[in-house]
């Protein structure tokens, strides 16, 4: 985390990070007082990266998570507030849309999948045969890539890995702060 950080906020100014638990290292324990799964710690690690100097903003953000089995990279907002998820329908509605769309487009063409809840049908605002109606249904948009462990991964070889792969998602991760920010 301590080297990906200065390389991401060489990418994007504008990204934070916390070197900590409960900053940008999410913590190990699990909260087990509602659950079913009554095992006290998590089976992975996982890091994020914030736009904005505040981590608890409603901003989009890059994620890490380290698994026994694989590497997972994310880039989005899982869930807009109202007033911002009214903003991201307008901009995806309008001319910006056509950039976030194009962005998505290259994401396919890398792995990346589309994760978070939608509705069913485009909101009543939208025609339902738009051109982008799989992006206006989305209540939030976070875009993800799961790799196999890499021979890097217990190397320094590790940080050129990872940026690589948020240098993939940058762009959508940069769509939404041009067009909906906090």
């Amino acid at each position: 985390m301590e080297a990906i950080g200065p390389r991401l906020q060489g990418l994007d100014p504008d990204l934070g990070y916390e070197p900590k638990v409960n900053g940008s290292l999410f913590r190990i324990n699990r909260d087990t007082r509602f659950s079913q799964d009554k095992r006290p710690y998590k089976s992975e690690l996982g890091f994020r990266f914030w736009a904005g100097t505040d981590r608890k903003a409603p901003r989009s953000s890059l994620f890490m998570r380290i698994t026994p089995a694989f590497v997972g990279f994310g880039a989005g907002v899982w869930m807009f507030e109202p007033p911002a998820l009214t903003t991201y329908r307008q901009a995806v509605g309008g001319a910006p849309g056509a950039e976030l769309a194009a962005a998505m487009t290259g994401l396919n063409d890398h792995g990346c999948r589309v994760y978070g809840e939608g509705l069913k049908r485009v909101p009543a605002a939208w025609p339902q045969d738009h051109p982008r109606a799989d992006l206006l249904k989305r209540k939030g948009l976070v875009v993800g890539l799961d790799e196999a462990h890499p021979a890097e991964l217990t190397t320094p070889g590790v940080v050129d890995w990872c940026v690589a792969r948020f240098e993939r998602m940058l762009p959508v991760h940069r769509w939404l702060e041009a067009h909906v920010g906090a």
